[in-house]
């Protein structure tokens, strides 16, 4: 009936102020939920991607503590009445109006999703109704017992259901309920198929977790640090963020079934990669997991991009010199061409082996390439290099320090080639430059375990 109370003009500017107002309310929902899953800087990398003008990853706070001590639960037992009343709580309205109610002390926590309460002068274990911990996380674990704790000392209204198993409540702590505000944080799981009266609430609880990030939900920091980057693993962990990532550019439309390499003379297609796209390419039996990622990727294998070239370097990817005139247009850098003729989803960084700048220098242009492809929702996997002339290696430092930074996988070649002699390195190679023959299968197959673990990510939701 409302709606007959507005004249047809204005109902006209209604309809237009939404059709206008939501879409945009809806892209920037999702570029905030993207920008939310960005991982926190070190500060020397702060300061040096300030100035640099690279824009920063914006990290997850860290969640709150968590208490119900502050919910204003009384500590002694209220005056005795037949039946306490249902607390007006807006997420406790799904409690049954005719179960058995009763306020009880609560003496321990045993379990995260129990209590210990004193009922008709003795001491039972309480269950929460609806509640699952089972499948939690270590840490979300942790956090709900702890969290938990703070109900000792305090009266809480306990709340049966017909529906649930006798020992367990719904447990109300003065104005918080419990059973549901712990799904919220994402301390708990709601159980489904009950039957049970807040079955429906408890699930809302959850989806409100999910969009908050909470608890269980919270982003999965799955870095190494990079001061550790020589026993980081070969084939990368993929982040959360990493995830988002890659999918937003699928969304956006870049191809799913393409990746590009900046790489130099040990990235051309015919030394690594090519022969993954050959017909008569027959994976070994311990490699049939990754046939489905070299099956959607064929094409990208044996392709010689605008971004790989002997002596390619970080610096020559922003050089119009190093551009294809036949392919990229006037003034237009190798990046920007391959972005813009290929159309990839991933991109596989692999320089370094050319590289006569200082490392500060070195970590400008690679900042610049991974922000240059992550305003593009282009993921970059980052390639630690087996040649090291410099004492420390300051440059897989660097690379491990961007990755980390950035929050995107570091496919770590250098620590996959240590079990060769030379590290990998031709021993009589005057410059220390060149792979040995033997490590280019190393990196043919990890390069396509690091592509297959951002497909598997992108499948499985992490």
């Amino acid at each position: 009936m409302a709606h007959r109370l507005l004249s047809a003009p204005l109902r006209g500017l209604v309809w237009l102020a939404f059709g206008l107002v939501l879409p945009g309310l809806t892209v920037l929902g999702l570029w905030a939920g993207l920008a939310a899953l960005r991982p926190p800087a070190a500060p020397a990398a702060e300061a040096r991607a300030g100035e640099a003008g690279i824009p920063l990853a914006l990290a997850p706070t860290p969640q709150p503590a968590l208490s119900f001590q502050p919910a204003g639960a009384p500590v002694g037992l209220p005056p005795a009445e037949e039946l306490p009343p249902l607390p007006d709580i807006p997420n406790a309205y799904c409690l049954p109006a005719d179960s058995e109610r009763a306020y009880a002390p609560v003496l321990a926590v045993p379990a995260a999703d129990r209590i210990t309460v004193e009922l008709d002068g003795q001491a039972r274990e309480v269950g929460y109704i609806g509640v699952d911990i089972s499948g939690l996380r270590p840490e979300a674990a942790a956090a709900a017992l702890s969290v938990n704790q703070t109900l000792v000392g305090l009266t809480v209204l306990l709340v049966s259901d017909p529906a649930a198993a006798p020992e367990a409540r719904y447990v109300i702590a003065g104005e918080l309920f419990v059973n549901y505000q712990l799904v919220e944080w994402g301390l708990a799981l709601p159980q489904t198929g009950t039957g049970a009266a807040c079955e429906g609430f408890l699930l809302a609880a959850q989806a409100n977790a999910q969009a908050a990030r909470a608890g269980q939900w919270a982003p999965v920091d799955v870095r190494t640090p990079p001061q550790e980057w020589r026993v980081a693993p070969v084939v990368p962990q993929i982040s959360e963020y990493a995830r988002a990532v890659y999918l937003a550019g699928l969304a956006g439309g870049n191809d799913p079934n393409r990746f590009s390499i900046l790489g130099d003379c040990q990235s051309l297609s015919w030394r690594l990669f090519q022969r993954l796209d050959w017909d008569t390419y027959i994976a070994p039996p311990e490699e049939a997991t990754l046939e489905p990622t070299r099956l959607q990727f064929q094409g990208s294998f044996s392709r010689q991009g605008v971004t790989t070239a002997s002596g390619a370097t970080v610096a020559s990817m922003f050089s119009v010199y190093w551009a294809d005139p036949e392919i990229c247009d006037p003034n237009e850098t190798p990046i920007a061409c391959e972005l813009r003729v290929y159309n990839p989803s991933l991109i596989v960084v692999s320089l370094g082996t050319n590289e006569t700048m200082p490392p500060a220098e070195f970590e400008t242009y690679l900042r610049r390439i991974v922000a240059f492809a992550l305003e593009r929702n282009v993921l970059p996997i980052l390639a630690t290099k087996a040649d090291e002339t410099t004492s420390g290696h300051p440059y897989n430092q660097v690379i491990a320090q961007v990755a980390y930074d950035n929050d995107i996988p570091l496919w770590n070649f250098w620590a996959a080639v240590q079990g060769l002699p030379n590290g990998g390195i031709k021993p009589d190679d005057p410059r220390g430059i060149h792979l040995l023959p033997e490590a280019y299968p190393i990196k043919r197959l990890t390069g396509l375990q690091a592509l297959h673990a951002v497909l598997e990510a992108a499948r499985s939701g992490q």
